[in-house]
């Protein structure tokens, strides 16, 4: 990583407990593990930004294609995916990201969630 960084080909941002601002400038945002990045995959959804994970990282939240792409779990698949995601438009991009933040506001705003929490107590 040092010597990415060294290179330029790797801007470290090192860390932050508020990545907002990164995630705005970002035209898209890959995330590869869940765990503790879970809040990144949330972030991205609801800023409107297409989304690259893994099959172990959030499929529940992006739909191939639609608002952003699934990879396999080796480094060629990942690349042939940024280099999709790098192809688009800007605005094919952007349309990606509203397609997951509707998604998002959909399925998985803070009220739907606590409301099907509690169906699921009182059941």
């Amino acid at each position: 990583m040092d010597e990415w960084v060294a290179e330029g080909v790797v801007r470290y941002l090192g860390v932050s407990d508020d990545v907002r601002a990164e995630i705005a400038a970002a035209h898209c945002v890959v995330l590869l593990l869940i765990g503790r990045y879970a809040p990144y995959f949330a972030g991205s959804c609801r800023m409107g930004r297409p989304i690259i994970t893994t099959m172990r990282g959030l499929p529940e939240v992006v739909d191939d294609g639609v608002n952003g792409f699934l990879c396999g779990r080796d480094a060629a698949d990942l690349a042939e995916k940024m280099e999709r995601m790098i192809a688009l438009s800007a605005e094919e991009r952007a349309e990606m990201g509203r397609r997951g933040r509707r998604r998002w506001n959909r399925e998985f705003d803070e009220r739907i969630v606590i409301r099907k929490y509690m169906e699921a107590i009182a059941q």
